[in-house]
């Protein structure tokens, strides 16, 4: 690993680190962990999915539109990579999508997923001590096999998410876990509102209004949810100025 790499694999963790504070926002955390992996890695996307504490699964963040819609197409089917890491709590590493071994275990996601441009997609297990709480999916469009390096570097970022994850959890009274998991979908519904309505009212794309409510979120400072919110309610807001 070169050292512009160990540079930019640094500043990811002290990103990430700074977001671990009283006001931690899962959803936050996961969004920029998922850039860090797309940028650390050279993936086309990388997106994320949740665990409950009752077994539900959940889509939680992907870099694109495309990606997230390849996330919820597994939870609908109930099947493919990511989904079996999160059921599992095991990676799944160097399966090609269109190959024989891909088609038998995954008949249905595996066309859907090569349909869509996809040819490869790795799912690392965020867990600690035996405790899986979800998983990151790294997609290609191309076939590509991850160096046993960038595994490394993959499951340090998922067991990162862990932790995180797990260290908040323990901070909250049991009763508090399912409020904390819907307050989670709560804002995944929410961004995905406002995307669609700034996709619509600038005349863009999902992926670039995603992009343009994060970049400005993060230069004010602000929680990504309390900002999707506003694009909902502002009839007006298009988010425009020097960030967009």
């Amino acid at each position: 690993m070169g050292t512009a790499r160990e540079e930019r694999l640094a500043a990811a963790f002290i990103d990430l680190a700074d977001i671990l504070s009283d006001d931690f926002d899962i959803m936050e955390f996961l969004h920029r962990l998922a850039d860090h992996a797309v940028a650390l890695l050279d993936l086309a996307d990388c997106g994320a999915m949740l665990l409950s504490a009752q077994g539900q699964v959940v889509d939680a963040t992907a870099t694109s539109e495309a990606a997230r819609r390849l996330e919820l197409a597994q939870i609908e089917m109930e099947q493919g990579p990511c989904w079996d890491c999160v059921q599992t709590g095991v990676r799944t590493v160097d399966t090609v999508l269109d190959s024989a071994t891909a088609r038998q275990k995954w008949p249905r996601f595996a066309p859907l997923a090569l349909a869509r441009g996809f040819a490869e997609i790795v799912a690392l297990p965020m867990r600690l001590r035996g405790q899986t709480v979800g998983a990151l999916n790294f997609s290609h469009t191309h076939a590509r096999l991850l160096s046993a390096a960038d595994l490394r570097l993959g499951q340090a970022l998922a067991d990162a998410a862990a932790i995180a994850i797990l260290t908040q959890r323990s901070l909250l009274d049991q009763r508090l876990l399912a409020e904390q998991l819907q307050t989670a979908l709560d804002s995944r519904v929410v961004i995905e509102q406002a995307k669609g309505v700034l996709a619509t009212r600038a005349g863009i794309s999902l992926d670039a209004a995603f992009d343009r409510m994060r970049r400005h979120a993060r230069h004010r400072r602000q929680r990504l949810t309390e900002l999707a919110l506003h694009v909902i309610e502002d009839p007006a807001e298009h988010l425009t100025g020097p960030l967009s």
